[in-house]
This record gives C-alpha cells, sequence and structure tokens, in this order.
C-alpha cells in the first residue's frame, strides 16, 4: 500500500517536473522569436535605415498649417543643424493627424528609392505623389492608394517610411 502510493506521487512529481521543463522550452523559444524579429516589426520599409533628428517650433510661420489637423508641411532642412532630411536628402512630412498627435514621414517614395525626387503634397491635401511613379499616398497613415503596374509586373508598393514624433510644448521632436 504504502509503495503504490509513493510511486504514485513519484510519478506525479516527474509529471510537474517534466511540465514546468516544456513550459520553460515554451516561454524561452517564445522570447527569443519575439526578441529575434523586433527589428523587422520596428521597420517595415524598403527605405534604408536613416539616421534624422530635427526640431520644429509651431509658432514659426513656415510650420502654421502644423496646428490645424490634415494639413501636412514638406520640411527639407533640420533644425537647428541645418542638414538635409530623410533617406537621400528627400525630406520629410510632417502632419497633425488629431490634436496633439503627429505623424512624420519619410518624402522618399519606397518605390522609388533611387530617383533624385520625393513624393509630393497636393495643396492643402492630405495626398502626396510620387511624380515618377505616380504612385498617391495617404499621409494620415502613409499607406499607398493606387499604384500604376506594368503589364508584364505587378508592383507591391509598401507604406511611407514613419519616424517618430514627440511633442514637447510648442516644439515637435522628431529622432529617429
Amino acid at each position: 500500500m504504502f509503495r503504490s502510493w509513493f510511486l504514485s506521487l513519484y510519478n506525479l512529481i516527474l509529471l510537474y517536473m517534466q511540465s514546468k521543463v516544456i513550459f520553460f522550452l515554451l516561454l524561452a523559444l517564445s522570447l527569443f522569436l519575439f526578441w529575434g524579429c523586433s527589428d523587422d516589426l520596428k521597420r517595415n520599409t524598403v527605405i534604408p535605415y536613416t539616421p534624422i533628428e530635427t526640431r520644429i517650433n509651431l509658432g514659426w510661420a513656415d510650420y502654421q498649417d502644423l496646428n490645424f489637423p490634415g494639413r501636412p508641411v514638406y520640411i527639407l532642412y533640420s533644425t537647428p543643424t541645418g542638414e538635409l532630411l530623410g533617406y537621400n536628402g528627400n525630406g520629410i512630412i510632417v502632419m497633425q493627424t488629431d490634436m496633439n498627435e503627429y505623424k512624420c514621414y519619410d518624402a522618399t517614395c519606397p518605390n522609388c528609392i533611387d530617383a533624385d525626387t520625393h513624393i509630393e503634397i497636393t495643396a492643402g491635401d492630405q495626398i502626396a505623389k510620387c511624380p515618377t511613379c505616380k504612385t498617391q499616398f495617404f499621409l494620415p497613415y502613409g499607406i499607398p492608394l493606387n499604384a500604376e503596374e506594368d503589364e508584364n509586373e505587378a508592383k507591391k508598393i509598401a507604406p511611407l517610411q514613419s519616424y517618430p514624433v514627440d511633442v514637447a510644448g510648442n516644439i515637435l521632436i522628431v529622432r529617429y
């Protein structure tokens, strides 16, 4: 009687330990996959990494449109350094999407990264268009609206490269 009870307890302990080992292995595997993919989750674009840093004073006349939602502004030079912004110096596009919420995108078309052009904002519009491939982008989300495709090849257009925007009073800080 005692022996069977002891064997049952022993089997339960073994089962408990095996489940802990399996749990630990599954946890380690999931953490490895999460950390291994973290860079891919942050950068879902074809635009190569470009360090960027600028401060945008919302009180300056050049940036008055940023005080109102849905009015994007194209910015070519960094403040205060005066360096060219964006990939290949194509600039950035900043817009207020909601009260105190701002979006910033690289002005380089992800379909034409080697072209010497940048996407252009239609006056007072939330749509920007690439002059080279004619792809239009919806600026509140940076997503492509259309793409003219060649007859022989279908194109997959990535969204615009986004940059984080921090609001510090009357200053927008774009740093990546």
